[in-house]
């Protein structure tokens, strides 16, 4: 059976050049970045090369990176980082946003910082009144995700941060879904922090970065040996550290060729999805991630769709991979924030694309789903 990987949000598959950049490491960089030997420093010259590529490539200064296990530590790093500083005063975010951030605010709720949700319209797009409705209260920071996991809406993270700023407070932004995939400039953004994760642009699991501005204070999740400047303690993952690197530099040199190939596929899905009708497009029509759709079906259910299309050999999702873990059933808190009816929403899926897919695979995609969607509607309508 062959294999079509259309869930490259919820993780993609390492470049090759990543895969062999790895070995190599692990081979020849072996010493530990923190040890005065020639087998350390060797391995910490490599590390603040890598730094340093990835400042570069987001618009940063070097020391304003810091290396962690991923979106969901920098998030909370982010987060609880900084709340010290700012005792109970609010922290404002959106509520649509990674469960990395929303668990996040509500444990800062139980300490006392007042949480405050922002809506969305029915593009997914933040509400820009409320924001200052609620910027009113003083919060300490402000935290938007830069493109939506599940619906691929970009924010007007510009904007959100102007308004931010002009009442003092801090502003982050969870990128994860956005780096990689579109060119993403934290001075362009005005944002005071960013979390990345490799992952989700070709390079290895297990490792991310936090983008700090420099004078901004954050203080550790954790105690130890005091490595990355204080901030995060650890014996640092070089390998991984130099593979990110090269894989956030290869994906963002292939913007300009796999844009061009998603907005062509993604024409192709949706003039297929017309053709077997009754479906919505979630987010914004526009101002989306390229290559990432949320499309919902009427009168069917995403699972059981997301199923016959496994069993086709192809992958999607109906969600966000970190909610599958969640206890609670239905479609997810980013589709019920957008109002669509229970009869399209249940029948929810994802379908993002990734720069190793083929022409050949979008068609035979296509020619599945419409399949699928029509032996659904066919066994509801015989029950």
């Amino acid at each position: 059976m062959r294999e079509v990987y259309l869930d490259h949000a919820a993780t993609t598959p390492p470049f090759p050049e990543v895969l062999k950049i790895i070995q190599e490491s692990y081979t020849n960089l072996y010493g530990n970045a923190s040890s005065l030997h020639s087998a350390g420093q060797k391995a910490r010259q490599a590390l603040e090369k890598a730094r340093e590529e990835i400042a570069k490539t987001i618009g940063a200064e070097p020391e304003e990176i810091f290396f962690t296990s991923g979106g969901t530590e920098s998030d909370n790093l982010a987060l609880f980082g900084t709340e010290s500083f700012y005792p109970l005063q609010p922290v404002i975010t959106s509520i649509i946003e990674h469960e990395a951030v929303l668990e996040t605010v509500n444990a800062l709720a139980s300490k006392g910082h007042p949480a405050r949700f922002l809506p969305v319209n029915n593009e997914g797009i933040v509400d820009l009144k409320a924001l200052k409705a609620l910027l009113v209260e003083k919060p300490y920071v402000v935290s938007v995700m830069l493109a939506n996991n599940e619906i691929g809406t970009i924010q007007p993270l510009r904007e959100i941060a102007a308004l931010a700023h002009e009442k003092g407070a801090l502003v982050h932004t969870d990128a994860v879904q956005a780096l990689g995939k579109i060119a993403v400039n934290v001075q362009e953004l005005g944002v005071d922090m960013l979390s990345a994760s490799a992952h989700k642009f070709y390079g290895p699991k297990g490792i991310g970065f936090f983008y700090l501005r420099k004078d901004v204070k954050a203080l550790p999740l954790f105690q130890g040996g005091g490595h990355e400047r204080g901030l995060r303690s650890g014996t640092e993952n070089v390998p991984d550290a130099i593979a990110m690197a090269l894989a956030l530099k290869i994906s963002t040199r292939l913007f300009t060729r796999t844009h061009y190939r998603y907005e062509r596929w993604t024409a192709q899905i949706l003039k297929k999805c017309e053709e077997i009708g009754d479906f919505r497009l979630n987010g914004h029509p526009k101002q989306r991630v390229p290559g990432l759709l949320s499309l919902s079906f009427k009168y069917i259910n995403g699972e059981a769709l997301m199923e016959l299309l496994d069993m086709n050999g192809i992958a999607v999702s109906t969600a966000s991979a970190c909610q599958s873990h969640s206890a609670k059933r239905g479609y997810s808190h980013v589709i019920k924030s957008l109002g669509i009816d229970e009869t399209y929403a249940n029948g929810t899926i994802r379908v993002s694309m990734g720069v190793e897919n083929t022409q050949e695979e979008i068609d035979f995609f296509c020619e599945i789903l419409k399949k699928s969607v029509k032996q659904l509607r066919n066994y509801r309508n015989d029950q």
